[in-house]
């Protein structure tokens, strides 16, 4: 009697376990596309404000226009990282996950 209490109430609880994880990879997945879109976003005002600075300056201000580009090409750079971890995470599921925790 107590090990049918005790097999339904793992049964359960694995149920549980299995739901919260699978829930959690799709919340993750969403944060990574908040997340894309805010820094985007970001860096379109960043590279706005560059822009319409770099226009301002006065004739006599230091050329910047290498430092410029190079801060553009680190905001390419980002956002790269962030899909390739996105990649990771999806693949680390596919190698792992779904393996390793599926339903029995």
């Amino acid at each position: 009697m107590i090990k049918q209490i005790m097999d339904k109430t793992m049964k359960y609880q694995e149920k549980v376990e299995y739901d919260n994880v699978r829930r959690q990879h799709k919340e993750i997945f969403q944060l990574f596309q908040k997340l894309r879109k805010k820094i985007s976003y970001h860096i379109q005002c960043e590279e706005c404000l560059m822009e319409i600075r770099n226009l301002r300056k006065p004739e006599d201000h230091m050329d910047t226009h290498k430092q410029l580009e190079s801060h553009k090409q680190k905001h390419d750079n980002l956002l790269k990282s962030l899909e390739k971890l996105e990649q990771e995470f999806d693949k680390h599921i596919k190698l792992y996950d779904l393996i390793h925790i599926h339903r029995l």
